[in-house]
């Protein structure tokens, strides 16, 4: 695992600004800090959460030192190669893939508690309509991917069973429409 400094210092030398064997100059030096502590702060708008896992895995390393050369490269006038944009590119999905976390989604009780909806997760679904069958008040069927509940008592037709999307007489039975399935 490498420190920030270490991170910092292979950036400048992908960008071309640290030869091979030169230290990093403390200016440079607090500078590329500040951009990569922004960097993994501004990760955060996107969900990303790498702060409890820094000094970051090995694995994630040379995508930080891209990210971090593509995030520099404007200050130092440098132009970014395609194989450090790819890299950088290779290392964001890793990142994303690893550490993204979706927010809990909160929605107004009204959206999610109307008065005709019914959830039949962990739970029987109706019946299937059948003809020719004594239905009372208060059973509820399903027809056609419909769900129908019976509002007068009688006997279903022989043939077709309830197909409106309000009111239906089924027989001498009457359906009123509750939900599709």
């Amino acid at each position: 695992m490498s420190s920030s400094s270490d991170i910092v210092k292979r950036a400048l030398k992908r960008l071309g600004i640290v030869a091979p064997g030169e230290d990093v100059d403390a200016s440079d030096a607090s500078d590329g800090n500040a951009a990569l502590n922004a960097m993994i702060a501004a990760w955060q708008n996107h969900g990303i959460d790498i702060a409890p896992d820094v000094p970051i895995a090995s694995r994630h390393e040379d995508g930080m030192v891209a990210l971090l050369a593509v995030r520099l490269a404007p200050d130092y006038g440098k132009t970014v190669s395609a194989d450090i944009r790819a890299e950088a590119d290779r290392g964001w999905s890793g990142l994303f893939a690893e550490y993204h976390r979706v927010p809990n989604a909160q929605f107004d009780p009204a959206l999610t508690n109307t008065p005709t909806q019914v959830s039949y997760i962990g739970i029987n679904p109706p019946l299937s309509w059948e003809p020719q069958t004594a239905y009372t008040i208060g059973d509820r069927r399903q027809y056609r991917g419909r769900i129908y509940e019976c509002t007068v008592a009688g006997t279903s037709a022989a043939l077709v069973g309830p197909t409106a999307r309000t009111t239906a007489t089924d027989g001498t039975v009457t359906w009123s429409f509750v939900e599709v399935v």
